[in-house]
């Protein structure tokens, strides 16, 4: 029998698995799980919504009820959400729409490592761009790779694993000065005083 790997795109098989390792730990901020498990009361609203639907269809493809009340819960339009399973698959989503063999997509380094291995799974090439010595952004660097050929520039804010955050200030200059998409993963937006929601109206 040949070897089923050789079927497997030469990039992919390049590329180290992405590993999380098991910390038992009363506080995991590297998956951003909150320590409180959810109420009981709650537990069982949810529950008896599981049992009310029929097991036997699909649900909803979009399921307008919770993108109304993710809209609401943000200041958005509905249009302008979209719910996944968890902001992996969002970020994946997205760069599956973007990246293709040898385009370019600007990284802060350190980050969160699935945006390079996204970017090479799907062919494309990470530019990364080194955090300052004190580990914020370097916007002067980050301004100067997202306009340098890059199709698309990630902001993970606050980054993950470092904590620093890109101020809307900074983040209007960078939109100014790139023609590429500029994603903003604010999975940890709680750890933040402020949002780039505040800019979507202008910039989406």
């Amino acid at each position: 029998m040949s070897d089923p790997k050789k079927h497997i795109r030469p990039e992919v098989r390049a590329i180290d698995g992405y590993h999380l390792t098991a910390y038992d730990c009363p506080v995991k901020l590297n998956q951003n799980e909150s320590p409180f498990d959810v109420p009981d009361e709650l537990k069982d609203v949810i529950l008896e919504k599981v049992r009310a639907q029929a097991w036997s269809r699909y649900p909803e493809p979009m399921p307008s009820d919770l993108v109304d009340a993710v809209a609401s819960f943000v200041g958005v339009q509905p249009e302008q959400v979209l719910v996944a399973n968890g902001s992996n698959s969002i970020v994946q989503h997205t760069l599956n729409a973007i990246v293709s063999k040898r385009v370019r997509v600007a990284i802060p380094s350190p980050s969160f490592s699935l945006y390079g291995q996204f970017t090479e799974i799907l062919g494309g090439d990470p530019v990364y761009v080194p955090l300052t010595n004190r580990y914020g952004y370097d916007i002067d660097a980050l301004t100067q790779a997202s306009t340098s050929g890059v199709s698309a520039v990630i902001i993970c804010s606050p980054n993950n694993p470092t904590g620093c955050d890109i101020s809307n200030e900074a983040l209007e200059d960078l939109l100014s000065a790139t023609n590429a998409i500029v994603i903003i993963d604010e999975a940890y937006a709680e750890f933040s005083d402020h949002t780039a929601l505040d800019l979507l109206a202008d910039h989406s």
